[in-house]
């Protein structure tokens, strides 16, 4: 249990070092991502016949590709369960880095997938931003609509993103292959099995949202809350903020992966379902999916349809209105998140990765001292 906690402070502690900025935390989103295939493959092991009989680790050391999921990722050594190869010096650099080779390359394919469907409403933010102050400083106000349109075009856009993309992440994640990242229809049945889960977990990005917030504007009032603090002098200040943007990242990354982790077992909780109705083709499932739900022995088209029939029956119109109403609350929580950020940059503006870079779903570094601080010490 002490092994297990001190190894879980590295890991935690190596986390928060690597978000300390953007390009490192793309080493910490992928130790996210390898964390979420860890875990989503155990919950759809305790969602399967085979729990009853036999544990995890039994079922993992049977197949030598699963081996690896038996531990928590690393960020450098190799993973147990992985071998090494090659001669002496491929062997050496292989058993000390391929951990970070690895966190490396997911991070780099997880980003880039986010930012295919984030990347332009994050840009029209941006764009909006720059234009409402503009038409603010020079006094046209009869351009105004023109920032607003746009503002509310990304915001739009971002919100619509929303409702897909914590599962596509988390599919992404299980399967390491990019491409599962954009089967929309099937991600979209997928999230349709639970309404009320993923209700809760857009309220979960909400609440998370608004933490991160908080935390983000409080050194504006750091003065007010002590005044001996505007006294410090400018290395003095940049100390300051290093050491609590250290603290309130790690308090980012936890989020984050608990939000990850939230997503993954939704993900996985659906994927038997649609597995054992059959109403999507088996090619339709990635071959990762497919092979470890055969290993499981959750059978293809195994769920009884005469009993789905008199479930629908029973509940009739009041399931609609039940799921009506649970899209129309999703809807109104992705519209909250979405609009976090502007009050996040009206808060503490920090130039482009404050609406380029949303901690909580796209890199998680957690970091906004001042440009002009870094730049006085420098």
């Amino acid at each position: 249990m002490c092994k297990r906690l001190l190894f879980g402070l590295w890991i935690l502690w190596l986390s928060a070092v690597f978000c300390q900025s953007l390009l490192t935390s793309i080493i910490a989103l992928g130790w996210i991502y390898r964390w979420v295939c860890v875990d989503s493959h155990r919950h759809l092991f305790k969602c399967s016949p085979l729990a009853d009989t036999t544990t995890w680790q039994d079922f993992s050391s049977q197949h030598p590709d699963l081996q690896a999921l038996q531990t928590v990722p690393r960020y450098f050594q190799v993973q147990p369960g992985i071998s090494s190869e090659g001669n002496r010096i491929q062997r050496f650099f292989h058993k000390r880095f391929h951990s970070f080779w690895l966190n490396g390359r997911q991070g780099w394919s997880g980003i880039l997938t986010t930012w295919s469907l984030t990347l332009l409403p994050c840009l029209i933010w941006s764009w909006a931003w720059y234009t409402g102050w503009q038409i603010s400083f020079t006094k046209l106000y009869e351009e105004s609509a023109t920032g607003f349109s746009m503002g509310l075009l990304g915001f739009l856009l971002f919100t619509a993103v929303m409702f897909y993309l914590p599962v596509a992440q988390a599919r992404h994640a299980f399967t390491r292959d990019w491409g599962s990242f954009f089967q929309v229809r099937f991600l979209c049945a997928l999230i349709n099995q639970f309404p009320l889960r993923y209700a809760l977990l857009a309220l979960g990005y909400v609440g998370s949202s608004f933490v991160l917030l908080y935390f983000k504007a409080l050194p504006a009032f750091f003065p007010s809350m002590n005044p001996l603090l505007a006294d410090l002098s400018i290395p003095e200040s940049l100390e300051l903020l290093n050491r609590y943007y250290f603290y309130t990242g790690s308090l980012a990354f936890i989020l984050v992966v608990i939000l990850r982790t939230w997503a993954g077992r939704l993900y996985t909780s659906g994927l038997p379902i649609l597995w054992t109705q059959s109403r999507w083709p088996v090619d339709t499932f990635h071959e990762q999916e497919v092979q470890l739900l055969e290993r499981l022995q959750i059978g293809y088209g195994s769920a009884s349809r005469s009993q789905g029939l008199v479930k629908r029956l029973l509940q009739g119109p009041f399931s609609l209105t039940y799921r009506v109403g649970l899209f129309l609350a999703t809807l109104l929580l992705w519209s909250l998140f979405s609009f976090t950020p502007f009050i996040s940059e009206f808060a503490h503006y920090y130039p482009v990765a404050g609406f380029l870079n949303q901690p909580l779903v796209h890199l998680p570094s957690f970091r906004y001292v001042p440009e002009h601080l870094q730049a006085e010490t420098t």
